[in-house]
């Protein structure tokens, strides 16, 4: 035998070796000869990895070759010999699985894969996704059937993915053993393993592949590290565990219907889950994929328990059961069922945000913060559970401690960019919350990253206006708008802001007009813009701009009448645009219906057009049919135009009484009282006068109502409860006239106290809580509180309190419970 090729390896029957050294190609496997069994054949000298797939071990034999024999030329003499492999041995460890995975798994979940686990179980192994809004983990059994192996899918939840996670399973799974895997009924078999990976392997070594007939699996390894698993010529195949058993089992029964669920299938697929549940009654895998399939189907929840609890307790369905009771109403019920899922799930993505659902139904503080901290235990990384825990810090007060979870999300975050958006979000939300200082801070250090991001250059005006420094954040708001200009971008938000800090800080309403009356048909405020110009110019005394901007206001709101009154669902709650000014349908209404209130008013008194009131107030109450303000408004409008148009009666003699009053004329009670504003106040707005300094000071005719303004100021409804008991139309007017009455008596005479607190007890009765908490707290600042006016307020403040907690304003309602803790 020559030794003149490095490449050759010699091993000899007696374990006598005679070896080279070994320098093949970068890239190239390593193979030597090897004479074993009395054949020469050849054999991995070194791992080589092949994908995410390592071949450990390999020998193959050259039964044609007899000898003696020439191996001078090395194992280039034998690359053209087709050989016959005798073993071979290969691993999938944990980490490049799961890295080579998620390139993989791009297009199955329809977004990108933020993260992807591949870990080892007893006898299978758990692979977890995570995307930005959901997350999938599923159990993998594996059961080698001669030279194929087939991988099942089982024991698949998943929480924020549209479709069933047993159908995401299967297609991940598929996606991961792409191309080598074929689909045969839900489970994924790759065939010829085998002889897939020395056709795949040899070549790179210049070998022809061997022959692969009779290779079968013997060993199947589960540890820390992956899997290994292991084949042999003519070897005993391996006894399957008991749990690989059963999955077969099962996806024997059920894999009709999983080619079904597969396509799209669904009542073909649950057609065929039926008949696999009679065929194995109460199979609880089995059910929990037919109640899955109902449950992505929607509407389907009662259908989807019935089938449940057949063969389980919805306790015991993990994630499956807490949703659905969840979708029941069984917020208690589903709250544990969550807990108990969070704590029973091995992939810390999905038990982070089981607990953030958990959370979520917590009706106690407290007892949510808790649930966050786990969320944020269970997976440190995972953005949605911080900012979560980040909102109920902040609405407890605790915004240093939130600052922390900022910060440590700023670290995680990459790019500049990706850490201005951190810090411009944790402003927004410190606005929210009224911590104006540390709001203040934020943006300066989202700042730092973009200095010309128009959002965040706006929100740093919003929280320098709320800290009185309205200068300044005027020029701020004119940096934004001029900066959106330069790029070409639309911040239409921005510019009513901008045109409101004009108006009120610099007193220039002419600039304020030319900005929003400059906004297109499709803005995002149109409806805030239109009602300001109408505003601005009747204040200027341009009625004739003001009917213009009131008819163009009207023309919008007809033109997206239809979208306002739709009935909301909760699949479809947010309204218009996605940058809409309003969250909600019902916040829309009731937002514009304030404005269509407010250039009625501009109708009614200024422009003494009664029918274009008319028209406006009809508009608003299709809106908002419950406001007691526009109802009566219009109640008065119509009236008053009805005695307009009525011709005038001839005069009787005796008959006519002559103790008649004349007609009403038009009343300063007819116009909207002073809204509280939501959110945060307008830049350079003073405090709306109480009703004894209106009485006192009569308003002109030109003084602004009190239309907010977007970002700086967002109008609230004055909408009462549904079981509000209304007063009879009759009782209603005697105290609307006593209102009256006591008002003039008040203008006359602002110290009589006896006269406010009769006032006060009648706004108390007709529900005006926003009227009779501006007359209190006037009557506070002029003259000192009373037990009684302090009754009033604080009365008036939790009625506030609780009805804007009822309509979901959370922002406004904490408002009320700060002035209410203010009181005590």
């Amino acid at each position: 035998m020559s030794r003149s090729d490095p490449s050759v390896s010699l091993r000899l029957p007696s374990e006598v070796e005679a070896q080279v050294d070994v320098r093949p190609a970068d890239g190239r496997p390593r193979l030597r000869l090897v004479v074993t069994r009395g054949a020469l054949g050849v054999e991995l000298e070194a791992p080589y990895e092949l994908g995410p797939i390592a071949i450990t071990s390999l020998s193959a034999t050259f039964p044609d070759v007899k000898f003696p024999v020439e191996l001078s030329g090395g194992i280039g003499n034998f690359r053209h010999r087709r050989g016959r492999l005798v073993s071979i041995a290969i691993a999938l460890s944990t980490v490049p699985t799961g890295r080579w995975a998620r390139q993989q798994l791009r297009r199955v979940l329809g977004t990108d894969v933020e993260q992807v686990l591949v870990a080892p179980s007893e006898d299978g192994a758990i692979v977890g996704l995570a995307t930005a809004g959901g997350a999938l983990a599923f159990e993998v059994v594996c059961a080698p059937t001669g030279d194929d192996l087939r991988f099942m899918a089982t024991e698949a939840r998943a929480l924020g993915l549209a479709l069933p996670p047993q159908v995401l399973a299967v297609q991940a799974l598929g996606a991961m053993l792409r191309p080598h895997g074929e689909a045969v009924g839900g489970a994924i078999v790759v065939k010829g393993v085998t002889g897939r990976i020395v056709r795949e392997l040899m070549p790179h070594a210049g070998m022809r592949a061997p022959a692969t007939r009779g290779m079968t699996w013997k060993a199947l390894a589960y540890d820390a590290q992956g899997v290994t698993v292991s084949a042999e010529e003519t070897a005993t195949p391996i006894a399957l565990s008991s749990r690989a058993v059963r999955a077969l089992e099962g996806q024997t029964l059920v894999a009709d219907a999983e080619v079904a669920a597969l396509k799209g299938q669904t009542d073909d697929a649950r057609s065929r889950y039926l008949e696999a549940l009679a065929r194995a009654p109460r199979h609880p895998e089995i059910a929990r994929r037919l109640a899955e399939l109902d449950r992505a189907a929607g509407g389907r929840t009662e259908a989807a328990l019935s089938t449940l609890t057949e063969a389980m307790t919805p306790m015991e369905a993990g994630l499956l059961g807490a949703s659905l009771l969840a979708a029941h109403g069984d917020r208690d019920g589903a709250r544990v069922a969550y807990r108990r899922a969070a704590e029973a799930e091995a992939y810390g993505v999905l038990a982070a945000m089981s607990w953030l659902e958990a959370a979520r139904l917590e009706d106690d503080a407290e007892a949510a913060l808790e649930c966050l901290d786990e969320a944020v235990a269970r997976a440190p990384g995972l953005a949605g559970a911080r900012w979560a825990r980040i909102g109920q810090l902040l609405r407890r007060g605790d915004a240093e401690t939130a600052r922390a979870d900022v910060e440590h999300l700023e670290a995680a975050a990459r790019g500049g960019r990706a850490r201005h958006e951190v810090w411009k979000r944790f402003g927004e939300q410190l606005l929210t919350h009224r911590h104006l200082g540390l709001a203040r801070d934020a943006f300066e250090r989202a700042l730092r990253y973009a200095p010309d991001d128009v959002e965040t250059v706006a929100g740093l005006a919003r929280a320098l206006a709320l800290v009185d420094e309205r200068r300044r954040a005027l020029d701020l708001l004119s940096r934004a708008v001029g900066l959106a200009a330069k790029r070409r971008e639309r911040a239409d938000r921005v510019v009513v802001e901008l045109a409101a800090a004009l108006a009120e800080v610099a007193d220039d309403r002419p600039a304020a007009i030319a900005h929003v009356r400059g906004l297109e048909a499709d803005s995002p405020v149109v409806f805030e813009a239109r009602a300001l110009e109408a505003r601005w110019c009747a204040e200027l005394g341009d009625l004739a701009g003001a009917d213009r901007a009131g008819a163009r206001l009207q023309e919008a709101v007809e033109a997206a009448l239809g979208a306002l009154v739709a009935v909301e669902t909760t699949s479809d709650r947010r309204w218009g645009r996605s940058d809409s000014a309003y969250a909600t349908r019902e916040d829309a209404r009731a937002a514009i219906a304030m404005h269509l209130w407010e250039v009625a008013r501009i109708q009614q008194l200024d422009r003494r057009d009664l029918a274009r009131a008319r028209q406006l107030l009809a508009l608003a109450m299709r809106l908002a049919p419950q406001h007691r303000g526009i109802r009566d408004a219009f109640r008065r409008v119509a009236s008053d135009l009805d005695e307009r148009r009525a011709p005038e009666p001839m005069a009787t003699s005796r008959d006519e009484d002559p103790a008649t009053p004349p007609r009403r004329e038009l009343r300063r009670t007819d116009v909207p009282m002073p809204l509280t504003q939501r959110n945060t106040p307008v830049i350079g707005s003073e405090p709306q006068p109480s009703i004894s300094e209106a009485v006192t000071h009569p308003i002109p005719s030109s003084a602004p109502s009190p239309v907010t303004h977007v970002g700086l100021g967002v109008p609230t409804a004055m909408l009462p409860e549904d079981d509000e008991p209304l007063l009879d139309d009759d009782d209603e007017a005697d105290l609307e006239l006593r209102v009256e009455q006591l008002t003039a008596q008040l203008r006359a005479d602002p110290a009589r106290a006896d006269f406010a607190e009769e006032l006060s007890g009648i706004l108390e009765r007709l529900g005006r809580d926003h009227d009779l908490l501006a007359l209190v707290s006037g009557r506070i600042d002029d003259y000192g509180s009373t037990p009684a006016l302090d009754t009033y307020r604080r009365g008036a403040l939790t009625r506030l309190r609780d009805q804007a907690t009822a309509e979901g304003r959370a922002d406004e309602a904490q408002l009320y419970a700060m002035m209410i803790d203010q009181e005590t």
